[in-house]
């Protein structure tokens, strides 16, 4: 995707943080030393849902080790096999190592409550995903716009709106969903099904 990417488009790196924190370090310095500009570090998914759909199908892939090094059980389907690596254990208490080894603005994706985003600010991160990473992972989470607007309403009551960035995703459909999340205060919004939409329906021009 770097080698792609057009000289005037930023790239930002999602983790998934290692068990090994040896790693997760050589990922985080390869993508800042390519050219990353920031560090999304995914804090709502120490452990993948529990996807019957994947279960049943038994998907197996050579590339699910990538990350582990290990032989892979492939039994419970693709995303548990390829998440078994993920660190359970990540906790507030690993921010200031992230912070000591990447120089590149550090947003925590995946918070679904307003408390934490105000823990975020004394941390010292510079943005947050509102995000409950889709229905697979935890059904009937909150959703990230409504979260959203009681998020910007406490951060302006304190007078913290400018101390932190907000991001959204899930459930962004069209243009109106986009605007209805910048009304609200969010700095920008993430999209992923309908770009997998076009692409299915339309190949390379989608």
């Amino acid at each position: 995707m770097l080698d792609a990417a057009a000289a005037d488009q930023v790239q930002w790196l999602q983790l998934y943080v290692n068990k090994d924190r040896a790693i997760t370090r050589k990922i985080v310095e390869h993508a800042e030393k390519r050219g990353c500009k920031g560090l999304f570090i995914t804090v709502d998914a120490p452990q993948l849902g529990r996807r019957e759909k994947d279960m049943r199908s038994k998907f197996t892939d050579p590339g699910s080790n990538v990350q582990s090094g290990q032989a892979t059980d492939t039994s419970q389907g693709a995303a548990r096999a390829i998440s078994t690596f993920i660190d359970p254990a990540l906790s507030w208490k690993d921010i200031p190592w992230f912070q000591s080894i990447t120089k590149m603005p550090i947003i925590l994706k995946g918070v679904q409550r307003v408390e934490d985003v105000l823990r975020a600010i004394e941390a010292g991160v510079q943005g947050v995903v509102l995000s409950n990473h889709g229905g697979r992972q935890l059904d009937f989470a909150r959703s990230a716009i409504e979260v959203l607007a009681e998020t910007m309403a406490v951060l302006r009551e304190q007078g913290l709106e400018n101390r932190i960035e907000i991001f959204i995703d899930g459930g962004v459909r069209r243009a109106t969903d986009i605007i209805k999340a910048l009304c609200l205060g969010a700095k920008g919004v993430g999209i992923g099904r309908p770009f997998l939409y076009a692409m299915a329906g339309y190949g390379f021009e989608g």
